[in-house]
């Protein structure tokens, strides 16, 4: 495992579009970098990162470097990406992981970004972060706040600015332990849908005695059960320790809703006795902590704690 840096005010943050385009939501962007700068950071923003090539932020070569540019870029110390969207995968097979392995840094987002951050760690080693995005998530202005929301700003520091461990992550609203227990092991996971799309290739993440975390956007009950039968059918659910459920966005995991649901996991996890913890404290949603991949976590009924830094 390599860890990357800690985050100083003053260090200068890259701001890289490795999918989707911005489009008309450049605001969104330049209120994120507004709110970096107010904290204390520098910024840099790729060269394409505003760019529209169709359904992707420039093409694949240029997506592909802007982000080594800021690997390789000595003042850069972190890299965050604007938003997620659907097209990342087209740069795992581009990526020069021998210069990424030289050049550890912070990289941190969520959704689609969930293939980079993934692909990195396994082919590298390096600790990268599930976190907020710049456009949605440290720019909160579509929740109509004028700063980052509280709860995600203090972990985000947490994570990237500290040698000390996360700790004890606080709920956002009361757990559910779907299947009681307690689990330690290091930390795999973000958006399931993307997860799935690394199964069976050669960035499929190393599952065994993992902590398995995971949230979703826009999917229904059957959509997750499609992704977690098959999961189960590739023999994950035979290597994993735990799995921490996070923010199903869309989805009304309440009332009825939520019965479904909980059945569902039930059902796909019969016969395997890892814990499994519902909690909202990641994912598409206002609050999210962020989460170092490849750091030890613990998850205790209705505690998740994460025991180790992922900087250094």
């Amino acid at each position: 495992m390599i860890k990357p840096p800690k985050l100083e005010k003053g260090d200068t943050i890259g701001i890289v579009s490795p999918s989707d385009p911005i489009l008309f939501k450049r605001g969104y962007v330049k209120k994120g970098i507004k709110i970096l700068n107010d904290m204390g950071f520098k910024t840099k923003l790729g060269k394409h990162a505003l760019k529209e090539y169709g359904y992707m932020a420039g093409t694949d070569e240029e997506r592909r470097d802007d982000l080594m540019d800021m690997f390789e870029n000595k003042e850069v110390k972190a890299i965050f990406a604007t938003r997620g969207g659907d097209v990342a995968s087209h740069l795992l097979d581009m990526l020069d992981y021998k210069v990424i392995r030289k050049n550890p840094k912070i990289l941190m987002g969520l959704s689609d970004i969930t293939l980079l951050l993934n692909a990195i760690n396994k082919k590298t080693g390096l600790v990268t972060f599930h976190g907020p995005l710049v456009a949605w998530g440290i720019n909160c202005s579509f929740f109509k706040l004028k700063e980052m929301d509280p709860f995600s700003k203090k972990y985000m520091l947490k994570a990237l600015c500290s040698t000390k461990p996360i700790g004890y992550v606080k709920p956002v609203k009361k757990r559910i332990m779907i299947k009681k227990g307690g689990a330690e092991g290091i930390l795999v996971g973000g958006n399931l849908e993307c997860i799935e799309n690394l199964i069976g290739t050669k960035y499929e993440p190393d599952f065994k005695n993992k902590i398995f975390f995971w949230e979703e956007f826009r999917e229904y009950v059957e959509d997750m059960d499609r992704i977690l039968t098959h999961m189960r059918l590739h023999g994950i659910f035979g290597k994993i320790n735990g799995m921490v459920i996070g923010h199903l966005e869309h989805y009304l995991a309440k009332g009825e809703a939520y019965e479904r649901f909980e059945k569902m996991i039930k059902q796909v996890t019969k016969g395997y006795d890892f814990p499994i913890l519902k909690a909202e404290e990641f994912g598409h949603g206002l609050k999210n902590a962020t989460i170092p991949i490849g750091a030890k976590a613990r998850i205790s009924n209705s505690k998740f704690e994460i025991l180790e830094s992922g900087v250094r």
